[in-house]
């Protein structure tokens, strides 16, 4: 198996659960987890904790997505130097936002309105805070990760971009505007493009850039 490939086949299994996720999430066994999960939540709400994740909705926010996409590529092209890199991180962005209009438009499912903290009028699957949470941090970790060379650092950056991605699924679960199985799909469906996409990203390039691209 070649370097990449792991990519490929992580991209097609993940394609796959989000789409066994996305035939099954009225089940029984999903509907009772996603119930359960929220009115846990809801029973275990701080006001401090309702502020954090307050704010963690206003950074996951299509405005602010975008604010920090274009400045991040401001970032990288100015600073950085990364050129080619600015299509692939701009392709995984502008594909998540299109599959995620697009699922939710297809699935329609409502949101879980009796948990609301906030308002939300759109759909509520696959989870478009949770979608472009994965999709930015983890192409972020992916362009930065192979520029480091100290293990420390790259540590640093693995946690802080998990970490990121998780508390944004976190926060929308604990604001009620979402289901379990929404966040769970959302990661799934992003983290499906990310992978192809760097798989691609890689397959495309010069031959003597390969093994830059993936890092060690």
């Amino acid at each position: 198996m070649k370097k990449p490939s792991y990519l490929l086949l992580c991209s097609m299994i993940c394609l796959l659960a989000f789409i066994a996720m996305a035939l099954t999430y009225g089940s029984p066994f999903l509907t009772t987890l996603d119930y359960t999960v929220l009115e846990t939540l809801a029973e275990n709400r701080l006001p401090w904790v309702t502020t954090v994740m307050h704010g963690f909705a206003f950074i996951g926010g299509t405005r602010m997505v975008v604010v920090l996409s274009v400045m991040l590529i401001i970032f990288f092209y100015w600073r950085l130097r990364y050129k080619r890199e600015l299509f692939l991180f701009a392709f995984v962005m502008l594909s998540t936002a299109a599959a995620n209009t697009l699922l939710k438009q297809l699935f329609q499912r409502s949101r879980p309105e009796i948990f609301f903290l906030v308002e939300e009028p759109s759909y509520s699957f696959p989870s478009g805070h949770s979608m472009a949470a994965m999709s930015l941090y983890g192409i972020l970790i992916y362009l930065l990760w192979r520029h480091m060379k100290a293990r420390g650092s790259k540590a640093a950056l693995l946690f802080a971009g998990v970490g990121m991605i998780l508390t944004m699924g976190f926060s929308r679960m604990y604001l009620g505007v979402h289901y379990f199985s929404d966040v769970t799909a959302g990661f799934l469906c992003s983290l499906s493009i990310l992978t192809f996409s760097i798989w691609a990203f890689w397959k495309t390039a010069p031959r003597k850039r390969k093994d830059e691209l993936i890092g060690n």
